[in-house]
């Protein structure tokens, strides 16, 4: 996706799909966009949010690699890494992370 100048800014369980062969696919690119230089617009979930586009200022396809870590987190801790409540964004922006403590490194 990224390597075709496309940006999705919304991923999160509700858009993956998974095929009966087990190929992962993505949906709703309403939030996506092609992009050349970096974007201004904010858009997407909260809880999947990257800083910057919390911050309101430009951003690329990293906001895609931000929301992949925080999916991923979910898979391992069955929860989102940061409490995001109507529109209370101040966890994102610290970026503190906790971790189980059974996890090796």
């Amino acid at each position: 996706m990224h390597r075709n100048g496309v940006m999705h800014r919304d991923l999160k369980p509700e858009n993956l799909l998974i095929t009966g062969d087990n190929i992962l696919k993505l949906c709703d690119f309403g939030s996506g966009s092609c992009y050349e230089n970096q974007r201004n617009t904010f858009c997407g979930t909260y809880e999947y949010m990257a800083p910057e586009m919390v911050k309101n200022v430009p951003h690329d396809e990293r906001v895609d690699v931000w929301a992949l870590g925080v999916l991923l987190y979910e898979l391992v801790h069955n929860q989102e890494p940061f409490a995001v409540s109507k529109g209370n964004t101040d966890a994102i922006l610290q970026g503190e992370i906790h971790f189980r403590n059974d996890l090796s490194e």
